[in-house]
């Protein structure tokens, strides 16, 4: 394991292309999401963390462009938090 000094964050919207966004932001942030929350959620008892909040745009950057901005050659590990992922095909 290494110390925090060699590890980055990079708080950056990261898309199929290069563009603009909206991203929901609902009131547990983590959770905020490019795709729109869905009304048929609040049956369950936690929906009021995933109630729509406010929709701010965001610019969105593909993989590829982004380590290229940022001088990557390799990326050793990445972490997405991805919930209900649209199938590409």
């Amino acid at each position: 394991p290494g110390s925090d000094s060699d590890k980055n964050h990079n708080p950056i919207a990261l898309d199929q292309k290069m563009g603009t966004r909206t991203l929901y932001l609902v009131n547990h942030r983590p959770s905020s999401s490019f795709y729109r929350p869905n009304e048929k959620f609040k049956r369950f008892p936690d929906y009021s963390n995933a109630g729509f909040k406010n929709k701010k745009n965001v610019k969105a950057i593909d993989l590829d462009t982004f380590s290229r901005l940022q001088g990557l050659d390799d990326i050793d590990f990445i972490k997405f938090a991805v919930i209900a992922p649209k199938v590409v095909s």
